[in-house]
């Protein structure tokens, strides 16, 4: 069902990171606009108050300057897309919400935290993507979630094998993850739950072969959307998909369908947004298209 955002919105992201895997660039129910942090928040909040967006998505790090997104009009919402701690530390978020009128978290938060206005991981921008290409073959594998040396000796000699670097760029891994047929991950955490290449592989229609199930609250099921092996059954699970590739076709097409329906950024950031509005009992001065109207609700 498609939330009903009101006219006239416009509606702001700040983030420290590559926008375009996970944010809308644009939409049909709002002006968006993407302002940078890389060179300093005040800078970034500078320009986004020219903007004077209705609703502005801070995505937090550990640099965030709760000081300067006060400029900002409107209604102002931060984004915790991973842990929230850095080298120097926890983040103070205890502070950072004077600043902010509620916050996202990627998983339930913490006890003794405040209710999120919502859990949700980073989304998927499919704007330009396409349905899955079964003539592609080869292996994708990130080397911070590699199985045993043994493993990725064997798998080379089996198959294509494109190594994903921790100093590559995100824009770069998504580019080699368009080259590839399998995502495979080996990581002891929850798949997903701490790296977004495996949701962006699976919009992108790869089958991803893991040794651990995706977070529940995602809704992404194993055997129907990717594949879950131990360790030692990894090799087996994709010289299955090698000699037979069909086997893999209806899990591939589901997983891009789910990550469509369920994790779409535009769709994301329109439900989110309405949700906001309505969590700050905001949502009826929206038409008015004047942002210093916003009744801020703690």
């Amino acid at each position: 069902m498609k939330s009903r955002v009101p006219a006239g919105l416009r509606v702001a992201f700040l983030t420290s990171g590559p926008s375009r895997p996970f944010f809308p660039l644009e939409a049909a129910w709002a002006d968006l606009r993407c302002f940078p942090v890389s060179g300093g928040w005040n800078r970034a909040a500078t320009e986004a108050a020219r903007f004077r967006p209705h609703v502005t998505y801070c995505v937090l790090d550990e640099h965030f300057d709760a000081a300067s997104v006060t400029s900002i009009p409107g209604l102002r919402v931060g984004l915790v897309t991973r842990p929230p701690h850095g080298s120097s530390g926890p983040w103070p978020l205890r502070a950072w919400r004077e600043a902010l009128d509620g916050l996202t978290w990627f998983e339930p938060p913490p006890e003794g935290e405040p209710e999120p206005l919502a859990v949700l991981p980073l989304p998927v921008n499919r704007a330009r993507l396409t349905p899955p290409d079964f003539s592609l073959r080869g292996v994708v594998v990130p080397r911070w979630a590699a199985p045993s040396a043994e493993v990725m000796e064997r798998l080379g000699r089996m198959e294509e094998l494109v190594v994903l670097e921790p100093g590559g760029s995100l824009d770069d891994h998504l580019a080699l993850l368009d080259t590839a047929a399998i995502f495979l991950t080996a990581g002891y955490d929850a798949t997903g739950r701490l790296d977004p290449l495996p949701l962006q592989a699976l919009a992108r229609g790869l089958l991803v072969v893991a040794t651990t199930g995706f977070p529940p609250l995602w809704g992404i099921e194993p055997e129907d959307d990717f594949l879950v092996r131990p360790e030692a059954k990894l090799l087996a699970a994709v010289d299955e998909v090698r000699r037979i590739p069909d086997t893999a076709r209806a899990v591939r097409l589901r997983a891009f369908q789910k990550a469509a329906e369920f994790f779409d950024s535009d769709d994301v950031f329109a439900r989110l947004t309405v949700d906001v509005l309505l969590a700050l009992d905001a949502s009826r001065l929206v038409s008015s298209t004047e942002p210093s109207r916003l009744r801020r609700v703690r």
